[in-house]
């Protein structure tokens, strides 16, 4: 009976508005009185990662076990909505780049092609300029 009144005495420690439990230390402190009268704080190893993870951001605990696992529900999903808000924009800037690289390899084959037909009126050109030259000389020689 003494060992039940001293769990509700500790559960009114730790769930009162004006004793939370706000700190690392306290919340050990809180499990050694309750070790001491052979009972635990229920999830107390996960609260304590829970509450190093806020403490990690800066961020103070509220108190509780509830309060602070939204807390670090709440900071997780924003941390996964700002990742995946940079995973797009990084997708949009490799797209880019690659529409700009497609874009001057296309170019680039643009202007060989190009070079090849520019390439290929003067080898006409001079063929045929040649030819006429020839032309023009058997004729001269003829005269």
């Amino acid at each position: 009976m003494v060992e039940l009144y001293i769990i509700r005495e500790l559960e009114g420690y730790i769930m009162s508005d004006n004793m939370k439990i706000r700190s690392i230390d306290e919340l050990r402190e809180a499990q050694s009185a309750a070790a001491a009268n052979g009972s635990s704080i229920p999830n107390y190893n996960d609260w304590q990662n829970i509450m190093s993870e806020l403490e990690e951001q800066g961020i103070k605990s509220t108190g509780s076990y509830e309060g602070d696992m939204a807390l670090r529900n709440e900071m997780q999903t924003k941390v996964m909505d700002a990742f995946e808000e940079y995973q797009k924009v990084a997708e949009k800037e490799a797209d880019k780049q690659k529409d700009e690289k497609v874009g001057a390899t296309e170019n680039i084959t643009k202007l060989t092609d190009s070079d090849s037909d520019q390439n290929l009126k003067a080898t006409f050109a001079n063929a045929t300029s040649s030819t006429i030259a020839a032309d023009y000389m058997k004729y001269f020689h003829q005269l």
